[in-house]
């Protein structure tokens, strides 16, 4: 593993060495790619979430950090809004109001890109095209 790669890992990986990370303005931009998207179980993406929130990063900075769009997938576009549906969709039951907010807000987002994406594939097959 590349030494860029390592130290990263350990910075994402440890909690304490990323609120150390996100309160050093050296060190904050690097911090910030360690949120990534919520995972099963959800806690460990919480707990950097919660961290970020309390350095100052909006509600709205998390959630598009938490790779809301973007990311690859093959197959319909619409399944890939879906998968992603699933992880942000247990946040609304969260105790945080924050988090709550923030899973709210990508899942009122992701239903729109879904139900987007569902309409362009019917007209893709109905004119027989790829959508």
């Amino acid at each position: 593993m590349p030494t860029r790669a390592w130290t990263n890992w350990l910075l994402c990986a440890n909690l304490d060495l990323l609120r150390h990370a996100l309160a050093r303005p050296a060190t904050r931009k690097r911090a910030a790619t360690c949120l990534g998207p919520p995972g099963r179980p959800a806690q460990l993406w919480i707990d950097r979430a919660i961290l970020f929130l309390d350095a100052g990063f909006s509600e709205e900075e998390v959630m598009w950090a938490s790779e809301v769009i973007g990311g690859g997938w093959s197959g319909p576009e619409s399944r890939h809004h879906e998968e992603k549906l699933e992880y942000f969709r247990p946040l609304q039951q969260e105790p945080d109001p924050r988090i709550r907010r923030i899973g709210e807000t990508a899942v009122t987002h992701l239903t729109k890109m879904r139900d987007q994406a569902l309409e362009r594939e019917r007209i893709a097959a109905v004119k027989g095209v790829l959508a």
